[in-house]
């Protein structure tokens, strides 16, 4: 019974040293908690994106076709559209004069 008296004495004394020792550093312990936490949230949450993705990109184009929503549509009217008749031209491999494309001479003290 002593020795059990003595035993929770010196382990709360060990707890109350603990306890003042650390006080400074208990908001740096929560912070470091929290961002794992945070990491992990975020991690799970790229795992699904990239596994799902397909899925997603499916049921966001139907939602978009069922909205009727055609923000990107091309205008159709040909009143309006001029059509260019340029031709294409093709610009010709970029040359330098035969003087630049010469090794720098060498000078021999």
């Amino acid at each position: 019974m002593v020795f059990r008296r003595n035993r929770q004495a010196c382990l709360s004394f060990l707890c109350f040293l603990f306890i003042i020792n650390t006080r400074h550093y208990f908001s740096s312990v929560f912070l470091g908690i929290g961002k794992v936490i945070l990491l992990l949230l975020l991690s799970s949450l790229l795992m699904f994106l990239v596994v799902r993705s397909a899925d997603i990109y499916r049921h966001l184009i139907a939602g978009l076709q069922a909205l009727c929503l055609n923000l990107f549509e091309p205008v159709l009217d040909s009143g309006y559209v001029k059509r260019s008749r340029a031709s294409l031209i093709v610009p010709r491999k970029p040359t330098l004069p035969f003087r630049f494309q010469l090794p720098p001479p060498i000078s021999f003290l």
